[in-house]
């Protein structure tokens, strides 16, 4: 290879690298993490444990959801040995199948826990992150709604929400929220789910529908006529009678079979 084609190589690999780099700062947030959560260290954050919840916390009729948790502690409280409620923090991310009533549902909880259980709540934006802040009764938690997620930061015995581990959220979880989320009135409710409306309807025993696949594949009219003389069966009675055995009679597996006759000898010996 001349002199000239490897300048120009050279020169071509390296303007394939400056358009890699580019496309990679120009292509939004980081994908979420396949497991939810954040499995890694954060800062000062030392990440512990990783936990699968099907219990989730903000549950929404008719869309199904998987909650991810994640445990944290303190770089100095761990290096120390000393590890408080103070010194670690836990990060709650719930995975819906669908975007349709999360906003509300989360909103919906908000209000419970300001009006019934004395917690104060605002929007805050820690780590440049648009939260809803909840405090209260020793507790202080970031929580925030994207894209099909609630996402819930903090703690026990924290002064504060975790201002790194909220950021680091952020990044992979952009908040949806407005800066007059709690001002505003409550997203509208959704009426009938997609699946319910979709669904089958329910049996009414005054009108049956036919089961036509049933009654194209004959065993609908074996099990009402039957041979001439034969009781009537059904695939289900006979496949107990083989598998259940005779209820009395000889053992399973033996045959039923006649002893023969004793023939009484004649005639002289």
């Amino acid at each position: 290879m001349s002199p000239v084609s490897i300048s120009r190589l050279r020169a071509w690999l390296r303007l394939v690298g400056v358009c890699a780099v580019v496309l990679t700062a120009c292509g939004g947030p980081p994908r979420p993490p396949a497991r939810g959560v954040l499995e890694s260290n954060v800062t000062s954050w030392r990440f512990r444990r990783y936990q699968k919840l099907l219990d989730v916390e903000i549950w929404v009729p008719g869309n199904s959801a998987v909650g991810h948790t994640a445990t944290y502690v303190r770089k100095d409280a761990e290096r120390e040995g000393r590890i408080r409620q103070e010194t670690m923090a836990s990060a709650f991310v719930t995975r819906y199948e669908q975007e349709r009533g999360v906003l509300r549902a989360m909103l919906e909880l908000v209000q419970r826990l300001k009006n019934e259980a004395g917690y104060e709540v605002e929007v805050q934006s820690p780590g440049g992150v648009l939260v809803i802040s909840i405090t209260g009764q020793g507790e202080s938690w970031a929580l925030w709604y994207s894209a099909g997620h609630v996402i819930k930061v903090g703690g026990r015995g924290l002064a504060s929400v975790p201002e790194d581990l909220v950021e680091a959220y952020g990044e992979r979880y952009p908040s949806r929220l407005t800066d007059d989320v709690l001002d505003r009135p409550l997203p509208p409710e959704d009426t009938v789910p997609e699946s319910e409306e979709a669904g089958e309807a329910a049996y009414d025993p005054d009108n049956p529908s036919p089961d036509w696949q049933e009654y194209q594949s004959g065993a609908v009219e074996r099990q009402v006529s039957g041979p001439a003389g034969q009781k009537n069966v059904s695939p289900d009675d006979q496949t107990d009678a083989q598998t259940s055995g005779p209820k009395a009679g000889p053992k399973a597996g033996q045959k039923n079979r006649k002893k023969p006759a004793k023939h009484r000898r004649s005639g002289k010996k």
